[in-house]
């Protein structure tokens, strides 16, 4: 699941990455709480919104672990 994270969220600093941030420094549920954002703002359009859609709330969870190294 992350692998779809990683083209855009490297691990390298904002500062030296092409990235749009990196996940370096966020815990577990700061990055479940994002997601879960993107997941339910019926307005948004971006594509953070269309990629959180298609998990659910246990995927999310899963995946937020997996991001920040942490084991749930």
């Amino acid at each position: 699941m992350a692998q779809s994270c990683s083209g855009c969220h490297q691990s390298e600093t904002p500062e030296t990455a092409p990235s749009v941030w990196s996940f370096s420094g966020y815990d577990a549920a700061s990055i479940e709480v994002a997601l879960l954002y993107y997941q339910s703002d019926a307005s948004g359009s971006t594509v953070m919104h269309r990629i959180a859609r298609g998990y659910t709330e246990e995927q999310i969870h899963e995946l937020s672990a997996y991001i920040a190294g942490e084991t749930r």
